[in-house]
């Protein structure tokens, strides 16, 4: 098994960026950007990444992955290539 085989995917904004940085934006709330990606998601990459590919490995690793939509947490090829 080898680890860190890939680089990181740079030039992307992942998650849903807002159209503006006003309160009219449902992204933005009382001057204060709401993340639509739960930080899980990086750490679910960077499990992967190093590693870690069994779902209890990877439940130790990024407990609350499981209390997001699955299709919000990145699998390793997201973030690395």
């Amino acid at each position: 098994m080898s680890f860190y085989t890939g680089s990181v995917k740079g030039g992307q904004i992942l998650g849903k960026y807002p159209e503006n940085l006003w309160n009219t934006s449902p992204y933005i709330f009382d001057g204060i950007s709401i993340p639509t990606t739960p930080l899980d998601s990086v750490w679910n990459s960077v499990s992967e990444w190093m590693g870690v590919t069994t779902d209890d490995g990877l439940d130790l690793a990024v407990p609350n992955r499981n209390a997001f939509p699955a299709e919000s947490i990145w699998a390793e090829n997201v973030l690395f290539g």
